[in-house]
């Protein structure tokens, strides 16, 4: 026979907790596969259009719009089809407490090197690879085209690991076009050794004119923790931003930028542009950063009638800049970035951003535009 309560309040408590929703600790993960799905987080005064793979905290509202195709991937990995025209939560949906999103979930810290090279279109640089880890047997070889230039002269060089003593020279190829896939009957790379490229145009620059940049790179096979993720069920663009995060996240910088630019002639996103940009500034390429950067912000800004097509990556491509303008101390320029973005926070009462956002103009001694975030703050 069940035991009696001692009191109204016990009885109270033990329901509760018997009926409580289970608590998840990540977020849930919006996937589309058609149409168009608009957020509003907790906390923002209007909805806005989400992009492809959007991390959802519990209480963020999802509104498909008539027609969509789109799910919810569920914190304990099940799946919930969003219905369109309808407006619902996160937790509704997925039937438990869904982690919330952080700031360190939207303001990323980019992954910069000591020094930033690539802003000299005069020469061949080193585009991939030039810095980080490679696995791909026959990578893509890539440099700056030069004006003028009708062939290249390219040079592999063997620096520490190989047969060889000192560093040697063990294969030279052509090619008419800035990129050249490594071919298969070449000297096979080795792992754990250290290469570098060379590139020569028939106009006489070189890669090596560059002198301040490292562009060596160590051959290294993925290890048992480095997955790359093979998940049928997510759209193309979605599971190669996946597989690309990893490699970045692992320094596999090459890999993971010839996976983005080949899926980009697919579909061009402004997140694979974005990621794209990161990659680019990991290596320390500075203007093919910029340009990534830049395609995502217009793919990604507002229409003909001011709705962004993925408010977030825009904010994101803009404080990613602003990073990148303060790391070659352009001050100026970093300000301007995080500004624009202030601006449009405000409009949505995007405080997670906004809160970031005016944090770093501090650090730089300048202040917010309180008119902006007024309406926010009242």
């Amino acid at each position: 026979m069940m035991k009696k309560c001692l009191s109204f309040l016990a009885c109270g408590l033990i329901g509760a907790i018997a009926l409580a929703e289970p608590a998840w600790a990540g977020p849930a993960r919006l996937i589309i596969n058609g149409g168009a799905v608009s957020i509003r987080r907790a906390g923002w005064s209007q909805f806005s259009r989400a992009g492809n793979g959007t991390q959802l905290g519990g209480t963020d509202l999802i509104r498909p719009a008539a027609g969509a195709n789109a799910s919810l991937r569920c914190p304990n990995g099940g799946s919930r089809r969003v219905s369109g025209g309808s407006v619902v939560s996160v937790n509704n949906l997925c039937g438990g407490r869904s982690g919330s999103i952080r700031s360190g979930d939207v303001l990323k810290r980019l992954q910069l090197p000591d020094s930033i090279g690539g802003d000299d279109v005069s020469i061949p640089y080193i585009i991939a690879p030039r810095s980080g880890l490679l696995f791909n047997a026959n990578p893509r070889f890539q440099w700056n085209p030069v004006a003028d230039a009708t062939r290249y002269t390219i040079t592999l060089v063997c620096e520490e690991g190989c047969d060889a003593l000192e560093p040697e020279a063990i294969w030279r190829g052509e090619s008419e076009t800035p990129q050249l896939t490594y071919p298969e009957d070449a000297p096979a790379l080795q792992a754990d050794a250290f290469y570098h490229l060379e590139v020569i145009a028939d106009t006489g620059q070189s890669s090596t004119d560059a002198a301040t940049e490292d562009v060596s790179f160590l051959v290294l096979p993925l290890e048992d923790s480095v997955t790359i993720s093979e998940d049928a069920e997510l759209p193309p663009e979605l599971l190669v931003f996946d597989q690309a995060t990893l490699l970045l996240e692992n320094e596999y910088y090459a890999d993971a930028i010839a996976l983005l630019q080949d899926q980009i002639t697919q579909t061009p996103t402004p997140a694979l542009y974005q990621k794209l940009a990161e990659l680019y500034l990991a290596t320390g390429l500075r203007l093919l950063g910029e340009q990534a950067y830049a395609e995502a912000i217009a793919l990604a800004g507002p229409d003909d009638s001011a709705e962004y097509a993925d408010l977030e990556v825009w904010l994101a491509s803009h404080y990613g800049l602003a990073q990148l303008y303060a790391e070659v101390n352009e001050t100026e320029a970093a300000i301007a970035q995080l500004q624009a973005a202030e601006k449009v926070a405000a409009l949505f009462c995007a405080n997670l951003w906004l809160n970031g956002i005016q944090k770093k103009l501090s650090q730089w001694g300048t202040s917010s535009d309180s008119d902006a975030t007024a309406s926010c703050s009242a």
